[in-house]
């Protein structure tokens, strides 16, 4: 039941203090709740000036310090936000809201989260029932990568609310970064049984459906998260994954990424807050980078680096970037960065359950050896990565991509074959080998291969510009043609398309 204003003014602790003469009380509250209508009806600045005078008639006002600063919060002033969250705490240190506003203010803030954490943590010894406390905590831990207490904290969020949805959501999110894809579904099945509307768990299945290689369930999932929210970030972010990997569709993935960026850039000037949405930035880097829109790539990276300081991926993303612009030892500081950054997590929580993550982040830094053609210190990386994580099909992958450069066929095949037992859904690591069975001329082998990656991947322009070039060595021209039309048809850059047309060309005038 709602209580009336004098219900409310008689039940006031102003700061925990009790006025000794209504005098000062009632303007100081009137206003106060002048000030709370208003922070409803988000006029921000109209708060600002209610609780400027309640704290003039009231200046140890505790509750007037907490609610002004969330509305210099919500009008983005994060420094004024800070003063009067800090002040709410001097005065009432044991009221556990202040402690999570300002939390709330420090994760947006983006270098401050581990401030978040610890105001998250003092909120929760204060206040140790209120589900979303555990939740807000559970959101830093996986930011900064501590993904088992993320799930830790998100079971704590609903065995006390066990009817909110976005836990279940959150905690999908969480076990999809530990890889643990079946269990990310199961919590993703979770919330769309308690919300079959709820699209953050339709976007975050569809992501997982994507990492198992279920390309049709992913891009349905997709969809039916962005007919259910236009406006949802993350819903665009998952359907630009799937166009990108299971149609080698870089237009229409970045296309999406695009939407998922400019959501979050209206909503976070429609609340007042800065942009969140690193992954999106992100993966809009990668794509461009795939395109060969360097510029554009680092623009984006640098952006999600600024949001997020302590997302390893995007440093792996902008060291790449940075290689392909020929700038390699920025390139290798990003890499040192990432790995530092991923080590650091993965002692934070001292669980062996993410030692897979500091594996890839080893095989990531091997890649940029292998670019810069130091291919023994690449091994090196790889062999590092397989100790902590031995079933990592990415590590194998990167080693047979090593041991071919090196003119070490026997050993690139058997790592070959090693990544494709171990990720039998990646069209790129039966394309590779294919690659090295046409060296050793065994063709059929070799078409074999391409066949599988085509199967796989449909629109994969790279797979049908090489399967092309098997069939022109074999003299199957026609089979050629059409697979040089197609590596055309679905190339995602410039340089594939321009090659792919000189071929045809040359092609054609040879068959008449």
């Amino acid at each position: 039941m709602k209580k009336t204003f004098r219900q409310r003014l008689l039940g006031a602790s102003l700061g925990g203090l009790t006025f000794l003469t209504i005098g000062c009380a009632v303007p100081a509250q009137i206003a106060y709740e002048r000030g709370l209508d208003a922070l409803d009806e988000k006029k921000y600045e109209a708060a600002v000036v209610d609780f400027n005078e309640s704290l003039k008639n009231a200046p140890r006002f505790a509750q007037a310090y907490l609610r002004r600063g969330e509305a210099y919060h919500r009008l983005g002033k994060y420094d004024l936000a800070l003063e009067d969250y800090q002040k709410a705490v001097d005065l009432s240190p044991k009221d556990a809201n202040a402690y999570y506003q300002r939390g709330l203010l420090f994760d947006e803030m983006g270098d401050h989260r581990q401030d978040a954490l610890a105001d998250f943590t003092k909120a929760i010894e204060l206040s140790p029932r209120d589900a979303f406390v555990w939740a807000a905590r559970g959101n830093i831990y996986l930011k900064l990568l501590q993904f088992e207490n993320a799930i830790k904290d998100y079971n704590k969020a609903i065995e006390l609310n066990p009817k909110e949805v976005v836990p279940y959501s959150s905690r999908g999110n969480a076990l999809l970064e530990l890889r643990r894809l079946d269990e990310a579904i199961a919590s993703y099945n979770q919330a769309i049984e308690l919300q079959s509307e709820d699209a953050l768990a339709w976007a975050g299945r569809g992501y997982a459906y994507l990492e198992k290689g279920d390309y049709e369930r992913a891009l349905n999932d997709a969809e039916k998260a962005v007919s259910l929210n236009e406006y949802l970030g993350a819903a665009y972010l998952t359907r630009g994954y799937a166009y990108i990997r299971a149609r080698g569709d870089y237009e229409a993935g970045i296309k999406d990424y695009t939407k998922a960026i400019d959501l979050d850039h209206e909503e976070a000037k429609r609340r007042g807050k800065r942009e969140s949405f690193f992954y999106a930035y992100v993966a809009r880097a990668d794509a461009y980078r795939e395109v060969g829109e360097l510029e554009k790539a680092l623009k984006d990276a640098n952006d999600a680096i600024d949001i997020n300081p302590a997302y390893h991926l995007a440093y792996f993303s902008r060291g790449r970037i940075f290689q392909d612009l020929g700038r390699g030892e920025e390139a290798a500081r990003d890499f040192d960065k990432g790995v530092e950054l991923i080590a650091k997590a993965v002692a934070a929580t001292a669980n062996d359950k993410q030692l897979y993550q500091l594996a890839a982040a080893h095989s990531s830094r091997a890649w940029l050896h292998s670019e810069q053609k130091k291919y023994d210190e690449a091994l090196l990386e790889y062999d590092k990565a397989l100790k902590l994580d031995p079933n990592s099909s990415e590590a194998y992958f990167g080693k047979a991509n090593a041991y071919r450069a090196l003119g070490k066929k026997k050993e690139a095949l058997e790592a070959y074959d090693k990544a494709a037992e171990l990720n039998p859904t990646s069209p790129y690591i039966y394309s590779a080998r294919a690659g090295v069975k046409i060296e050793s001329k065994q063709w059929a082998d070799a078409l074999g291969d391409f066949n599988k990656a085509l199967e796989l991947s449909p629109r994969f322009a790279s797979g049908y510009y090489a399967r092309a070039e098997l069939h022109a060595v074999r003299g199957d021209t026609a089979e050629a043609l059409e697979d040089y039309r197609l590596a055309l048809e679905y190339a995602p850059d410039k340089k594939l398309k321009e090659l792919a047309q000189e071929k045809i060309d040359k092609l054609s005038k040879k068959k008449k």
